[in-house]
Order: structure tokens, then C-alpha cells, then sequence
């Protein structure tokens, strides 16, 4: 600690310092005494006989406090701000190259409508289903605030018909930005767009079997927590809004391939409901 000095008297008048700001500090050496760097007996600028409570003789301002408790007192915010700042800036859940590995499970609630079209008639229906799915996701950190990723999903889903056997699987991808991102804690935001899947399947009477093959495009998107207890491992959980497009790719009836394309036949499956998802989280 740097004080003026003009504010110490010397022993020595001969050796008085100039009025000028001279920046000079105290330190008690183990014979009480009390020595200004860089000085010496001969200088006139050392001290001596002055205990850590007695004053200067001569009288003026008692000595100032030992240099390294000083130092120490000084320089406590500076270790405390730094701790802090470079605690905020390594300790993140997305840092650019971190790789996040996900897989998880999630439940949806949607409305569906069904579209056929033809030369003869048109006819709409309205349900509503239940879907499931195990997502696998993979994400890689490009910046603080952002992974770019790609995901899969196998899965099914349940309507008010109740007897078909299907089968469902999306793919794509995955950009999620990070509002929050910190150590043990991340608050993302996401959408999500590729390609949709759907296989039913449907038994009618005498044995007949028809396989109805869809195939579209899809999106989405939603928000989500992710929290690690430690920091390689954690849970997440998401929500989001999800849109399907399906239109007919094929029909197969007993195995053969049925062409309504040639009947001027179409058919198209929409869905659109919310669904929410809860996985573990894997980081390196």
C-alpha cells in the first residue's frame, strides 16, 4: 500500500524527503523497527525503536499496518472478482467442442386429420392420438450459446381405433441455443425439422392384411432444462410443439403393392400436438 511521503517524519532533518509525492511504504523488520525500501541506516530514511503501536519519534501518524496483511486486504476483491469471472466462463454446460450425447423418452398428445382424395369423393376425418418415442440425440457445441445436432426417434402411437399395429421414426436436425448455460444448470431453446415415418398396418375379415406406408416432412420446436449433478452426467426434460405431414407413399395389400396413383387416389395424415420428453444427459 503506496502512501505519500510527505506523511512520515524522518529521524534525520538532513535527509528530509522533498515535497514532492514520493510513493514509499512501511515494513516492521524483527527488531520492531520500521525500514523504507531501499533505504538504509545511512540514508536518513530508516527508522528505528518504533513498536507496531508506538508512533514515529517526533511524534506525527503511527506506522502504517505490517505491508502483507496490507497487500493481502488490497488484493482479496481482485482474487474474489476473479474467481468469479473465470468461474462464469469455465463453467458451462456448452462450450464450443463439448459434445452432448442424450437419450430419453417421450409421450404426446395430438390432433390428427385425415385427408383422402379421389375423382369419385373426398372425406375428412378428425381424431385425436397418443404417441410415444425413445429419442437419441447427439449435439456439438459451436459457440457458448449454441450446439448443432442430429436426432433420431423409434416409436408408436395409439388412437381411438385402437386395433392398428403401426410403427413411427423421425430423423433430423437439431439447432438449441443456451440462454442460460452455466456449470450444473442450462435453460435451452430449440427447433427441430427433418423427415417423419409412419407404418399401419390394418387385418380386415377372410385374413386380409393392408400396409399403409407414410412419409413426410416435420417440425418443431419447444424449450427445455437440463441439470447435472455431475459434470459429465445429468437429466433433461423438454416440451414442445410438433407438426406432421403424411401423405400416402404406398399401399400394400396381402404383400403386393397396391397403385392408387393410377386411380387418381391420395391420402394425407396431418398431426399437430405437444409432447413431452425426459432423458439422461452425457457430456465430454
Amino acid at each position: 500500500m503506496a502512501l505519500l511521503g510527505k506523511g512520515v517524519k524522518c529521524m534525520c532533518d538532513s535527509h528530509r524527503p522533498r515535497k514532492s509525492a514520493v510513493l514509499f511504504s512501511w515494513a516492521r523488520t524483527p527488531q520492531a523497527g520500521v525500514v523504507v525500501p531501499g533505504a538504509g541506516p545511512g540514508s536518513g530514511l530508516f527508522t528505528a525503536g518504533c513498536g507496531p503501536n508506538d508512533a514515529p519519534p517526533g511524534g506525527g501518524e503511527r506506522p502504517v499496518p505490517h505491508l502483507r496483511s496490507m497487500r493481502t486486504a488490497a488484493l482479496l476483491p481482485l482474487f474474489v472478482l476473479f474467481s468469479l469471472a473465470t468461474g462464469h466462463v469455465a463453467a458451462q454446460c456448452n462450450a464450443p467442442g463439448t459434445v452432448h450425447l442424450s437419450l430419453g423418452a417421450d409421450l404426446g398428445l395430438h390432433a390428427t386429420k385425415y385427408e383422402e382424395t379421389s375423382p369419385l369423393y373426398a372425406n375428412t376425418d378428425r381424431d385425436g392420438a397418443v404417441s410415444y418415442g425413445f429419442p437419441l440425440k447427439v449435439h456439438v457445441g459451436v459457440v457458448k450459446p449454441l450446439s448443432i445436432g442430429v436426432y433420431g426417434e423409434f416409436g408408436g402411437y395409439v388412437d381411438t381405433a385402437g386395433t392398428r399395429s403401426n410403427r413411427t421414426g423421425v430423423i433430423g436436425i437439431e439447432p438449441r441455443f443456451y440462454p442460460v448455460n452455466t456449470d450444473y444448470f442450462n435453460l435451452r431453446l430449440f427447433m427441430q425439422g427433418g423427415y417423419s415415418m409412419l407404418r399401419i398396418e390394418d387385418r380386415y375379415q377372410f385374413g386380409q392384411v393392408g400396409v399403409a406406408r407414410y412419409g413426410g416432412p416435420h417440425f418443431a420446436f419447444g424449450t427445455g432444462l437440463g441439470f447435472y449433478a455431475k459434470q459429465v452426467f445429468g437429466l433433461y426434460f423438454d416440451v414442445k410443439y410438433v407438426r406432421h405431414w403424411l401423405p400416402l407413399n404406398s399401399f400394400e395389400a396381402n404383400g403386393q403393392d397396391i397403385d392408387f396413383g393410377a386411380w387418381g387416389y391420395e391420402a394425407k395424415l396431418t398431426t399437430g400436438g405437444v409432447q413431452f420428453e425426459l432423458g439422461f444427459n452425457v457430456r465430454f
